[in-house]
């Protein structure tokens, strides 16, 4: 004889709401690591294109501190130096290693920092051919800051006299600083980077 006992079996099942809320929760955790990702990608290449432009940069005032460290009286016999203002220089030198003496001029145009390149021609020479422009550094921040400060050859002991006002640079000058803030990406400026660099010019030095 078999005994029959009422057995109850409950079969559990998701809701079709507890179905949508689980979908929900996934597809925002899905969107959120995407977000992440995203933010992450996108900070990366920020730091990435930021190291590249500062590097550049920095091999650029150091090539034009190189430069004026070797201004040399000019073809013509001008003094090294024709020009010191705050944003703009005008100086004498040999850059590309031939036989002539180049007039070269660094100056801001805008948000970038250009140079420009004259060669000598004629006998006696004289410095009325085209000017050949190159930029230098784009991005440069204008500050209210010079980009070009000048010292005479007591610095830093005299700081009476230094940084030397506009009327005797062109003579008195020994020391040039470059001081240049750039700027990677404009619609950020919390990304400012500071760069400077400075040269003794030793066609004119004292000692």
């Amino acid at each position: 004889m078999i005994n029959k006992t009422n057995s109850r079996f409950t079969k559990q099942g998701l809701s079709l709401l507890e179905v949508m809320i689980s979908m929900f929760l996934g597809a925002l955790l899905i969107n959120t690591l995407l977000t992440i990702q995203n933010v992450l990608s996108t900070a990366q290449k920020t730091l990435t294109t930021d190291t590249i432009a500062v590097t550049d940069a920095n091999a650029a005032i150091q090539s034009m501190s190189r430069e004026i460290r070797n201004a040399k009286q000019a073809a013509n016999g001008s003094y090294p130096m024709e020009l010191a203002d705050d944003y703009e220089i005008i100086f004498y030198g040999n850059i590309d290693q031939d036989q002539d003496i180049e007039k070269i001029r660094y100056y801001i145009y805008g948000d970038s920092l250009n140079r420009g390149v004259v060669e000598p021609s004629g006998n006696p020479p004289i410095y009325s051919g085209e000017e050949k422009i190159t930029l230098v550094i784009p991005n440069v921040i204008r500050d209210g800051r010079p980009i070009l400060t000048y010292f005479n050859g007591e610095w830093p002991t005299d700081t009476v006299n230094n940084p030397l006002p506009a009327p005797a640079r062109l003579i008195e000058t020994k020391y040039v600083t470059v001081s240049i803030t750039i700027n990677p990406n404009p619609q950020t400026p919390t990304t400012n980077y500071y760069l400077e660099t400075s040269a003794q010019i030793r066609s004119v030095k004292n000692n």
